[in-house]
């Protein structure tokens, strides 16, 4: 795997490394701070994981609450 994703599409995540079984994948920080992954060709076994989890090649569903409770307790003290 050369490539997991368009530098101006990587969000700089790490999920791509964090997924990789033999761990061929660290994040490199560039001039002006944000991170890429570089993977090592040696280890790599071309495996398509660190592909499969990034999220700037898959649209990913977020999933939010229909309904939300909050509560608030005042306690006052007796004197």
């Amino acid at each position: 795997m050369k490539l997991i994703c368009e530098k101006e599409l990587c969000t700089g995540c790490g999920l791509c490394a964090a997924r990789c079984p033999k761990h061929c994948i660290s994040l490199v920080a560039e001039e002006l701070g944000h991170l890429y992954p570089s993977v090592d060709q040696k280890k790599c076994i071309d495996c398509g994981l660190c592909q499969k989890a990034c999220p700037s090649l898959h649209d990913t569903v977020c999933l939010y609450p229909s309904v939300a409770y909050a509560a608030w307790v005042e306690r006052r003290r007796r004197l």
